[in-house]
């Protein structure tokens, strides 16, 4: 079953200017971890936004678990980010005046699940991320890696059909890049979670089971390696 497909998407921010993407088309199946490669300036941050639904296509058709975005109102399209999108960010995008729990439990804030139920599945959650001794700590008292594992938790606590990540290893050194992107890879296999991620970091790439290249705003190639 497909959770993305997108038909020959572009993106242009005003009428005069060049394309930052030409045409992309793109198809990710249910429990896929994908990995979007691409220099600076590729178009692949504009691509996770529009399919992320943060952003929009200037032409181009798009669907998500089926629904067709660009004919949903503000409130619907709020709703789908809400339920079934997950985000990591590479600066993290932690609440710092929030403790790990809180910053957990915000995105079923949103979707107004009852205090019981929110704390049940945030500790699930940072304990699936290895941090179920750490949820009484701020931000600010926890290591790089640590708060992006957070942001992993807080991603996967509403059980969303895909989680998007931009750049999810770029603020982290190369020891807490692998642990996080280990814990993703884990996520995918034992979850079936859905992953599309960005990166321009060769060792990056290696953890996803199919990479896509972009190159000015066009897919240039793809590549896949065997899943034991």
């Amino acid at each position: 079953m497909a959770v993305i497909e997108a038909s020959n998407i572009w993106k242009r921010y005003t009428p005069t200017d060049d394309p930052v993407l030409r045409g992309v088309s793109l198809r990710v199946e249910s429990g896929e971890f994908v990995a979007i490669a691409g220099s600076s300036g590729s178009g692949k941050s504009t691509l996770l936004s529009i399919l992320g639904c943060l952003d929009f296509p200037t032409d181009g058709d798009f669907l998500l678990d089926g629904i067709e975005i660009k004919k949903l109102s503000d409130r619907d399209l709020t709703r789908v980010r809400a339920e079934r999108i997950g985000f990591v960010f590479q600066r993290f995008n932690l609440i710092p005046t929030a403790t790990a729990l809180e910053n957990v439990e915000y995105p079923m804030v949103v979707l107004k699940l009852g205090a019981r139920e929110r704390k049940r599945r945030a500790l699930d959650a940072l304990e699936q991320v290895g941090l179920k001794d750490f949820t009484g700590r701020f931000p600010l008292d926890l290591s790089g890696g640590q708060q992006q594992r957070v942001a992993i938790a807080r991603a996967i606590v509403k059980s969303p059909s895909i989680i998007f990540a931009d750049e999810p290893t770029a603020s982290l050194d190369h020891h807490n890049a692998e642990l996080v992107l280990q814990l993703i890879q884990t996520l995918n296999r034992e979850n079936k979670t859905t992953f599309v991620f960005s990166s321009h970091d060769p060792a990056v790439l290696n953890f996803a089971e199919r990479r896509l290249f972009l190159s000015s705003g066009i897919f240039v190639e793809e590549g896949r390696q065997h899943v034991a």
